[in-house]
């Protein structure tokens, strides 16, 4: 048995604890009460579809909503990421960095010892 760390395709900088989940909830609240107030102005017919600005702003709130939950609802670490709600920090070679601490598991595959052949891997997580 052995592990290894494992670097994720997330940044540290979108990793939260609940303080900085509530700070970022707040601002995208504002952003999205000033593009609404944007578009509400004038005589103009509405816009066809939603300007990009704001629909990444209300993906980006919901992304904030889920978060919250699972930190209110998991044990453990009190921070999350926003990219890859599983990864949390791990020292790696990089620094410390989100990421997985996988492992694996493997048997020879020959049973005799004085052999040296190659080995089946039985377990991964």
């Amino acid at each position: 048995m052995d592990g290894t760390e494992v670097m994720a395709n997330a940044s540290g900088e979108r990793t939260f604890d609940m303080a900085g989940l509530e700070k970022l909830l707040e601002r995208t609240e504002k952003a999205i009460a000033e593009l609404e107030a944007q578009n509400e102005g004038g005589e103009d017919l509405p816009p066809a579809r939603l300007p990009p600005a704001l629909t990444r702003a209300e993906h980006l709130q919901e992304q904030v909503r889920a978060a919250m939950k699972r930190l209110t609802q998991r044990r453990g670490p009190a921070k999350v990421n926003l990219t890859d709600g599983d990864a949390h920090f791990v020292k790696g070679r990089s620094g410390i960095v989100p990421g997985y601490n996988a492992q694996a598991v493997v048997s020879p595959l020959r049973a005799e010892p004085a052999r040296v052949g190659g080995s089946f891997i039985i377990a991964a997580h």
